[in-house]
This record gives C-alpha cells, structure tokens and sequence, in this order.
C-alpha cells in the first residue's frame, strides 16, 4: 500500500487558471516582437534587394555602352515605356542604347531593361543624377553634352533607420554602400 495521502484527496499537478493566463501572455508579448522585428527585417532586405537592382542596372547599362561602342541611358519613366522627367526613380526606369545621345527613347533604339515601379520605397538622385544617367562607349557615366556624370541615388523606406546609397563616380563605376536614414531626407 501507498504511503502518503489516500487516492481520492491526492492534489492533481497541472496549471491553475491564473498560471496558464500568465503564460499565455508572455507568449503572446513574445509573438508580437518577433512579428514586428520580422517585418522590420522583411522591410530592410526589400530595400536592400531593391538597392541591388538599381546598383545592377548600371552594370548593365556601362557593360552594354561598352559591348554595343554606343551611348546607353538610363532613365526615370512612369511606366509608359518612353522616358519621363516628371518622374522618379522609384516610379521605374528603363535602361537603353542611345544611338542619338539625347536622352530619350526614340523607335528603333535597343530597350535592355524596364524596371517596374518599387512601391513604398523612395529612390532620389541628387542634381546631376535625378532623372537619367548617361554612360559612353568608353564605358564613362557621361552627361548629354559628353561631360563626366558623378552622383548619388538614394533608396530609402518609412521606418527604417537605415538606408542605401548608389555612388557612381567619375569612371561610371557604381558602388553600393549603407546609410543612415537621415542621409535619405
């Protein structure tokens, strides 16, 4: 026989109501961080993916300046297929030989990219940079007028406390660096 206290007054050893609410809480607190900092963490590689697009369609754009030994464009466009300096970056681009150097795509030039709108982001170029970008044969980022082009794009998004940067220098080369929001406005 059993020592200890009879089968019918032995106390059972689960949760009572009060600890299980207890618990459920905290699960629940926890939940909602993790949610939040996993969206963050979506928000930021969106970016960042997006920052790579753009660094990647002026490898393309000074790849093919260089392969076709014709001028190549990129420009801001609003999803018509033609250039629009009315629009931004972030409204989409289009990347393309430039046979007459003037900027815009005329019929019969090679179209090498069309970039779709990136929604709820915000890209912005400096003034020298802010709605076409221009490379040479020489594989140069240069204005219409065959001067060098230099500038900065900016990708930004709400919330976040960080952002990236497109710097093209002298040479035409691209790089990619991070940033802090603030550098955005």
């Amino acid at each position: 026989m059993a020592q200890g206290r009879p089968a019918c007054c032995r106390r059972s050893r689960g949760f009572t109501l009060p600890e299980l609410l207890v618990v459920l809480g905290v699960l629940a607190l926890l939940t909602g961080l993790a949610v939040t900092g996993f969206s963050q963490l979506r928000h930021q590689q969106r970016l960042h993916s997006q920052a790579e697009v753009f660094w990647n369609s002026l490898i393309l754009a000074r790849s093919q300046a260089l392969l076709h030994q014709q001028h190549v464009t990129l420009c801001t466009a609003f999803g018509s297929g033609q250039c629009d300096g009315a629009a931004a970056w972030h409204d989409g681009w289009l990347v393309f030989v430039d046979g007459n150097r003037n900027g815009l795509r005329d019929d019969g030039e090679i179209l090498l990219l069309q970039q779709a709108p990136s929604l709820g982001l915000r890209i912005t170029g400096n003034s020298t940079v802010n709605h076409w970008i221009g490379y040479g044969p020489d594989g140069r980022s240069e204005s219409l007028s065959g001067a060098f082009q230099a500038g900065t794009v900016s990708l930004c998004a709400r919330g976040l406390d960080m952002g990236w940067r497109v710097v093209i220098n002298a040479l035409g080369r691209p790089r990619l660096e991070k940033t802090e929001a603030a550098a955005c406005s």
